[in-house]
Formats: C-alpha cells, structure tokens, sequence
C-alpha cells in the first residue's frame, strides 16, 4: 500500500467516526427528548385520573384544586404543542373538559364570575375541534354525558 492509498483510508476512517459520532449524538438527543415527553405524557394521564375522581367523589374545593392542577399542566402542553404523543386537537379537548368540569364546581359554590371565565376558555378550546359546540348548555351537556359514561 502506498502512501497516498494509506492517507486515503485513515481519511475515510476519521470521516466515518466523525459522521457517525456526531449522528450517536443527535439520536442520543432524540432518544433523551422523547424519553422527558414521555414521562411529562405519563405525569399528565396520571394528574388528569387523579383530578377526575376528585371532580366526581370529593368535595368542590378539592375538585377545583386537582382541575386546576391538571390544567396548569395541560396549559404546558398545549405550549410545547403536546408532541410526540398528543395533538393539538386531543390537547384541545382534554382542555375543553377541564376548563367546563372547573365551571361546573365554581358555579356550585357559588363563585359565578370564576364559572364564566372557565365556559368562555372552554367554549374557545372547543372551537378547535367542533363547530356545534357555541354556548353553556350544549358544552354543559356534552360534559354531563361524557362524565356520566366515564363513571
């Protein structure tokens, strides 16, 4: 083997791991950005099922405490766009009910101007999704259907 043929190859080899170091470390990254939305995915199915036996089994503040919870953290997701897990259109909605099971809860205590506030930021995730949703009472009865399904 000659010199140029010699010089040749060790140039390949050092092309070849810088390539292929520099590709470990970008699906290194991937794999680590998938691993963290995963984990904040599986946090989020967690707080939503701890904050739904709240809103149908203990007491309205409480309820209103575990909604408020979970919404914080569906607020950040809708953020972060929810990838690689859930899209725009499943934040929307879990948003949607959230935002109406809180309305539900402050109107029952008694706190109407925080209820309003919620049916408007629910009426508003809705519209992402669902044009036949536009006031309280068709949002208030979706609600009441889906919740009593869920039980």
């Amino acid at each position: 083997m000659n010199k140029k043929s010699f010089f040749y190859c060790c140039g390949c080899l050092v092309v070849g791991l810088a390539v292929g170091y520099f590709y470990a470390r970008v699906s290194a990254g991937s794999v680590v950005a998938n691993t963290f939305a995963l984990l904040n995915f599986t946090d989020l199915g967690e707080t939503d099922e701890r904050a739904f036996q709240a809103y149908q089994h203990d007491s309205a503040p409480v309820g209103i405490y575990a909604l408020t919870e979970v919404l914080d953290k569906q607020t950040k997701a809708a953020q972060f766009g929810g990838k690689p897990f859930m899209n725009r259109r499943m934040i929307s909605i879990d948003l949607m009910l959230t935002h109406a099971r809180l309305a539900k809860l402050y109107d029952e205590s008694g706190q109407t101007n925080l209820s309003e506030q919620h049916v408007v930021e629910a009426l508003n995730c809705a519209k992402e999704w669902s044009p036949f949703i536009t006031n309280k009472i068709i949002l208030m009865d979706i609600v009441a259907k889906i919740d009593k399904g869920a039980k």
